[in-house]
């Protein structure tokens, strides 16, 4: 039996019970919105980790994260940004890909001495690419 996507026709026109905010399913996006039509936000289907978005949000057990996240997406459009609020934010993200770098398919930091050997490797390979190409072009 195939697996389903997370993002079937079921899912269309998606609220939990007591959340302020709805879900639509439509042609590349989800939508978004909350229950006045004042708020809304479009994600495309093909982002990276909407699938697990998607699946988190037919299941009631996790109604409480779905709405946090929805809540934040508002609250984040809501204001006028400053430098410290975006700079907030982004520490915030940063924070998160380093709890979970492995659900992000991020590999442990490398040392500078490993940094150092690979661009030093990447550069020989450059040059020698260019000492082909100026060989190529001096036979022609």
């Amino acid at each position: 039996m195939a697996k389903k996507k997370p993002y079937t026709k079921e899912f269309a026109d998606f609220r939990p019970n007591k959340s302020n905010f709805k879900y639509h399913d439509e042609e590349e996006h989800i939508k978004i919105a909350d229950i006045g039509d004042m708020f809304s936000v479009r994600l495309n289907k093909r982002t990276t980790n909407l699938g697990y978005f998607l699946t988190l949000a037919t299941k009631d057990k996790y109604h409480g994260f779905l709405e946090s996240v929805s809540k934040i997406l508002l609250c984040i459009f809501s204001i006028a940004w400053d430098k410290e609020f975006l700079e907030d934010i982004m520490k915030a993200y940063i924070a998160c890909l380093e709890r979970n770098k492995k659900q992000y398919g991020l590999k442990e930091d490398i040392s500078e001495e490993e940094d150092k050997k690979i661009v030093d490797e990447q550069r020989k390979l450059h040059e020698a690419e260019e000492k082909l190409r100026e060989a190529g072009k001096d036979e022609n």
